[in-house]
């Protein structure tokens, strides 16, 4: 089976019709990346509309489109991993789901819960849905979006992204459910997944400063500008 994806006819899968489906993490994975590419790819600022004479895109609105992923992105984010972990909690427990939402709600919101919110009744993808005790998936599948796109990324010459492209392609979209997803992703980047470059592509990812002794006051300004103060009263 074959469909086409950005200009280009690309196989889906070589494996057995009948082998293991698969998982909800990586049902939407190839879609999230479709959607990393015009966000991120420097043709993004070439691509014209017919009516407008195919025109480039002006640079503001190039920005204002990669801007968009980080507008509120902690928010959006927190948000995701308080229904993903609600969804979870009222498959796993008994408890009533009032007290439930109640319980986690706090952990990943920064305003009170209001006192008439109800939105678990609303949650039909993973009450009646597909979704149940999976709704993870929808972050999970970001996050692997987001280390695969890294990959392109990180080759810089044209003969490496197609290298990467051809790996991409035996892979993710020629192994299907044949394989185990955590397998797939090995094969193809070689490690396991990380969310380093989700948190990048959100704008909120902070490396850790690693060291001690001197190093621990340079990481942390405020800090030494008080050590440098007490230091200048006592010599006073």
């Amino acid at each position: 089976m074959a469909v086409s994806f950005c200009g280009k006819r690309l196989l889906l899968t070589r494996t057995n019709l009948f082998a293991n489906p698969r998982r909800h993490g990586y049902i939407v994975l190839v879609p999230e990346i479709g959607e990393d590419l015009p966000e991120k790819n420097p043709l993004s600022s070439s691509t014209g509309l017919p009516e407008f004479n195919n025109d480039p895109l002006p640079e503001p609105c190039v920005e204002a489109i990669q801007r968009r992923r980080t507008h509120l992105a902690g928010y959006r984010l927190c948000r995701e991993l308080y229904l993903a972990n609600l969804d979870l909690q009222l498959h796993l427990t008994s408890d009533y789901w009032l007290d439930v939402m109640r319980k986690l709600y706090p952990h990943y919101h920064p305003f009170p819960l209001d006192r008439k919110d109800a939105h678990p009744c609303s949650l039909v993808a993973i009450a009646s849905g597909d979704w149940g005790a999976a709704y993870y998936g929808h972050l999970w599948s970001r996050m692997i979006a987001a280390d695969v796109y890294s990959a392109f990324a990180e080759a810089k010459e044209p003969a490496a992204r197609q290298e990467v492209g051809r790996r991409f392609r035996d892979t993710f979209l020629a192994l299907g459910g044949g394989c185990h997803p955590g397998e797939v992703f090995r094969r193809f980047r070689g490690r396991d997944p990380s969310p380093t470059a989700l948190l990048q592509t959100l704008g909120i990812y902070k490396p850790q400063t690693v060291g001690g002794g001197g190093g621990s006051a340079a990481a942390h300004p405020k800090a030494a500008g008080k050590e440098e103060q007490q230091q200048q009263q006592q010599q006073q």
